[in-house]
């Protein structure tokens, strides 16, 4: 069984309490348009080339038995039709503006990343987070490691947008020891329009999830004019006050770091758009009206 990852990262400090390593799998049900993983989106394999950033130096082309990576006038270009995605452009590139995102591995290889910083797992009550895109749009690859890792007495999170069946989440939730549970707006129409699905599935799971015994962060991607108005809090608190397993409720202000990695994306992915990042007034306005609605914990991000 192998799974397609974009990235695994070791000594995470941002991705659930303790010391983790991130699991980022590709793949995403949703295409939000301030997606700040743009290059996780689609399923397969993928390559990135900031062009603002090369030299026209000539070492990709020379790597590369395909010439997707042509000089034309002394400028680099680039074949798509060509490219095998074998990566040996991206070992010549002296500036390192060429990225694959996205390879095949087992749960073997897998395993074996996982594994190595597990007394710091347990030292620090730390653990593992899968992350994507939408790891459960890997669910077979994701339910299996699960089992593995509970079997290890390794604690798991789940980072999901909701976006699976329920019978999924049904499935996975007696390996998992948190999830954080991303919730982009609860109006059905705002939703897809932003997203390019509705929101009732993921509701529907987070009413299941919410009232089960695994702890819930609830995690608001918030962007002005689109779901910061003092409606919208108010109603993502009384959510959250309505669900015993949340605990938190984590504000994620918008910024724009997803725009310039979706222009270096060859295959494009839909809908990127810039909005206005949200001010500290804007972030205080935020912790106001929580402090007025909303019964749990929060924070405040950057």
């Amino acid at each position: 069984m192998e799974a397609v990852v974009f990235d695994i990262q070791r000594f995470s400090l941002t991705n659930g309490p303790g010391i983790r390593t991130t699991v980022f799998l590709k793949g995403c049900p949703l295409s939000c348009k301030w997606c700040h993983n743009p290059e996780s989106q689609k399923m397969g394999q993928g390559i990135s080339i900031d062009f603002d950033q090369c030299v026209s130096c000539g070492a990709c082309a020379s790597a590369c038995e395909r010439e997707a990576h042509p000089m034309v006038k002394g400028k680099h270009e680039f074949d798509q039709s060509s490219c095998q995605l074998d990566g040996h452009c991206v070992e010549a590139c002296p500036k390192d503006v060429i990225k694959i995102w996205g390879n095949h591995q087992s749960i073997e290889e897998v395993m074996e990343v996982l594994l190595k910083d597990i007394d710091y797992y347990k030292n620090s009550d730390g653990g593992i987070t899968f992350s994507g895109g939408e790891p459960m749009s890997q669910f077979p690859f994701l339910l299996e490691v699960c089992k593995r890792l509970h079997a290890l007495g390794i604690a798991v999170c789940l980072d999901t947008s909701g976006q699976s069946s329920l019978g999924n989440f049904k499935k996975i939730l007696p390996y998992i020891s948190l999830i954080h549970f991303d919730i982009k707006s609860l109006d059905a129409q705002k939703h897809k329009e932003a997203t390019g699905v509705v929101n009732h599935t993921i509701l529907e799971n987070l009413q299941w999830l919410g009232q089960q015994a695994c702890p819930i962060v609830l995690r608001c991607p918030t962007i002005p004019e689109f779901n910061d108005s003092e409606e919208d809090i108010k109603a993502l608190s009384e959510l959250a006050n309505s669900l015993p397993a949340v605990q938190t409720v984590d504000i994620l202000p918008y910024h724009t770091m997803g725009i310039h990695k979706a222009e270096q994306l060859i295959e494009a992915v839909p809908g990127q758009l810039q909005y206005q990042v949200p001010s500290q007034e804007d972030k205080s306005r935020y912790a106001q009206l929580l402090k007025q609605y909303c019964q749990k914990e929060f924070t405040i991000g950057k």
